[in-house]
């Protein structure tokens, strides 16, 4: 693992259990995908408040449209009752 992805592990490191675990997903999986502009963006997302954040993944409330496509990818890591 990178020095740039053990720092964003870090990053990702929330109050929430839950949230960790979708960012966490994200992170394996979706992260290393994204173009420059996306990974800036995640960056960006990374400084939302944790309630606010999961109310986006939760869908419970739409997210500001620069980031509905990061929101969007979280979502397919949320867990499932």
């Amino acid at each position: 693992m990178t020095a740039e992805m053990n720092k964003l592990r870090w990053r990702c490191r929330r109050g929430m259990r839950e949230l960790d675990m979708v960012l966490d997903r994200f992170l394996a999986q979706d992260y290393p995908l994204l173009d420059a502009g996306s990974k800036l963006r995640f960056l960006e997302l990374l400084e939302v408040t944790d309630p606010e954040l999961y109310d986006w993944v939760l869908g419970r409330v739409a997210p500001p449209e620069h980031f509905a496509g990061l929101v969007g990818a979280l979502q397919q890591h949320r867990p499932h009752p």
